[in-house]
């Protein structure tokens, strides 16, 4: 058996925080950070506007794969430099006056 350490987060089934939201017994706070909320409003808008999302990160970071839920359709990038090739198509496929 291990001890639980009071300052430790307590991991509860989904249905308990739930449950005790409905008879007041807890106060639900978002604590997320409104740089990451931001983040998230945007992709969030662009899956409405049926828009691909460039996420620069590492792809099995959890807050990369928090930001991907958000999205439709999403590309993973770990370089920047990969990003900003993105928005450049290659130059055999660029149209010519």
């Amino acid at each position: 058996m291990h001890a639980v350490c009071p300052l430790s987060p307590l991991k509860l089934p989904t249905y308990i925080p739930a449950y005790l939201y409905l008879f007041r017994k807890v106060q639900i706070v978002d604590t997320t950070c409104p740089w990451v909320s931001k983040v998230w409003n945007a992709v969030d808008s662009h899956t409405k506007a049926g828009q691909t999302s460039v996420i620069h990160g590492k792809y099995a970071h959890e807050e990369t794969i928090a930001t991907a839920s958000f999205c439709d359709n999403y590309i993973i990038v770990k370089v920047s430099a990969s990003a900003a090739a993105l928005s450049h198509p290659p130059l055999e496929n660029r149209l010519t006056d």
